[in-house]
């Protein structure tokens, strides 16, 4: 199936939306080059899951051992993906980020007073 892409521009922020994925596509416009703001696909995975290895390593040279061999495992991501949470951030064609948009988390979370409601999130 072909997308079907509705653009609009907000000053340097472009916004489509792919009808027939129910997907939304960010574009920033930063000069002659762009960042991509998009929801993940399967196909995605290998680069989730390069870009996750390069994080662990990284943030292990710095002291911080919050992921590990347990958590988070490829299958995590592509649970992910299944539930369109998965996120990605394309600078120029090259995954640069990712981010889950979800109202899970962990039981931990359940007991902080936040500012403002999962109602009016």
């Amino acid at each position: 199936m072909l997308p079907i892409l509705i653009t609009v521009k907000i000053s340097d922020l472009l916004i489509r939306r792919d009808l027939s994925l129910k997907a939304v596509v960010c574009v920033e416009n930063k000069g002659d080059s762009y960042m991509e703001y998009r929801l993940a696909g399967i196909d995605d995975i290998e680069d989730v899951f390069y870009l996750v290895k390069a994080a662990i390593v990284q943030m292990e040279t710095n002291g911080i051992h919050q992921w590990d061999g347990i958590y988070p495992t490829k299958e995590d991501f592509i649970t992910d993906i299944m539930n369109k949470s998965l996120y990605i951030a394309d600078d120029n064609g090259k995954m640069a980020a990712i981010y889950v948009i979800s109202n899970e988390s962990d039981d931990a979370y359940n007991t902080v007073n936040w500012q403002y409601s999962n109602e009016s999130a």
